[in-house]
């Protein structure tokens, strides 16, 4: 079943908001979104808040 794919336009949105990234990759009919986000040590993140 298809959807409207504004589950994917969100997810695309605040993966970008977190400097991260989204990818697909098909094969064979079917699709699979990889999402990578940066990591960052606890320490730092705290001290930027």
């Amino acid at each position: 079943q298809g959807g409207t794919g504004l589950g994917l336009a969100l997810v695309k949105r605040l993966v970008t908001h977190l400097e991260g990234s989204v990818h697909v990759e098909s094969s064979n009919g079917q699709a699979h979104f990889i999402v990578a986000l940066p990591r960052t040590p606890l320490d730092n993140q705290l001290e930027q808040e």
